[in-house]
C-alpha cells in the first residue's frame, strides 16, 4: 500500500553516547524523521527543521529509543536503535 523511498539507515556519527549521537543524526538531517507525499502523492523523506518542535525548539528523548517533539499542531516521535562500532 505505500511505497517508501529508499533511505541510508547506516550514519556514521562520532558521540559520547547513544543519545547525543541520534539528536546530531537528526539535527544535522542525516536520518529523515517521518515521511510525507509530495505534491504528486508520492511519499518523501521528512528532515528536522527547528519549526517543527514549536516553543520547546528541539526534540527530546525518551526511554532510550525514542525521539519526541511537540509542534504546534501535533507530536512527532521517532524510533531509534544505535549500534556502537570501535
Amino acid at each position: 500500500m505505500y511505497d517508501y523511498p529508499e533511505i541510508n539507515r547506516s550514519v556514521h556519527i562520532n558521540a559520547a553516547d547513544s543519545q547525543q549521537a541520534i539528536l546530531r543524526a537528526v539535527l544535522d538531517q542525516q536520518l529523515p524523521i517521518s515521511y510525507a507525499r509530495d505534491h504528486q502523492g508520492n511519499m518523501q523523506p521528512v528532515f528536522w527543521k527547528m519549526e517543527m518542535a514549536g516553543q520547546t525548539r528541539w526534540p527530546r528523548i525518551e526511554k532510550n529509543n525514542r525521539l519526541v517533539w511537540q509542534g504546534r499542531h501535533h507530536q512527532g516521535q521517532l524510533r531509534f536503535e544505535v549500534e556502537e562500532i570501535s
